[in-house]
């Protein structure tokens, strides 16, 4: 008895599913720390919810504005999530960026702006961006967005949804060679020519590196679907539910 026991232990155990690699998080309640602050950068509390502190990022200036994350080169393949508030602008309206590999070479990530979220990449040598082919419409709002970003290998996916409302599924899905290493990071782009000024609040950074088997845990997936076997297909017709797997 004592060994069937042992043995439904070990075979429960194994089929449990490998937790993720811890999360390093910033909420901003005791400063920033392992963070490049960008000029005019601060921490403040929340405008009507002064028990939370967030991180201001003030641009001003044309471009990027940038809030990187110091040494966090070392794991390529990562998660992050991060939810933004823009508290004011004057002139042209911001595009809100999450950097993911920002290096030499370029970078890849989520840009936000208009009510609109997309993937992307850059290229610093041929001064070029790509989008991906997905996007997500956003409702216009002065409260907070949530947004997660996932890079792994040559793949990025990405997810943005406002406040309030359950967390979807992956949105947004791209592929592309290059922007193999480099720092996450949170910023605001303006547009150069006009003057501007934009006050964006920054909250509850998570970042965590990712390997092949969290994929699935994560709901991620490299290639399409896998096409449907005719055993799969009931026999009966019926009301049937679909759901992602």
């Amino acid at each position: 008895m004592r060994q069937l026991t042992t043995f439904r232990f070990l075979l429960a155990f194994a089929i449990l599913p490998v937790p993720l690699a811890p999360a390093a998080s910033w909420d901003f309640e005791q400063g920033v720390t392992q963070w490049r602050q960008p000029d005019g950068g601060r921490v403040i509390a929340e405008p009507g919810a002064t028990g939370n502190h967030a991180y201001q990022v003030l641009a001003n200036k044309p471009h990027h504005t940038k809030l990187m994350l110091e040494g966090n080169n070392v794991s390529p393949d990562f998660l992050a999530s991060v939810r933004f508030r823009v508290l004011s602008s004057e002139g042209a309206k911001p595009t809100i960026f999450l950097y993911g590999r920002n290096g030499n070479s370029g970078f890849r990530g989520l840009r936000i702006a208009s009510g609109s979220a997309q993937g992307f990449f850059w290229e610093n040598k041929a001064k070029q961006l790509a989008a991906t082919s997905d996007s997500v419409r956003l409702p216009e709002t002065a409260g907070w967005i949530h947004a997660k970003l996932a890079c792994y290998g040559e793949f990025l996916f990405a997810k943005c949804w406002p406040q309030g409302p359950r967390e979807p599924r992956w949105q947004i899905f791209g592929k592309r060679v290059g922007t193999d290493e480099g720092t996450f990071g949170v910023g605001v782009w303006l547009p150069p020519g006009q003057a501007s000024e934009t006050r964006v609040l920054i909250d509850d950074v998570e970042i965590q590196p990712i390997t092949e088997p969290d994929l699935t845990a994560l709901g991620l997936r490299l290639g399409p679907r896998p096409p449907l076997k005719a055993s799969d297909v009931p026999a009966k017709p019926g009301v049937f539910e679909t759901a992602d797997y």
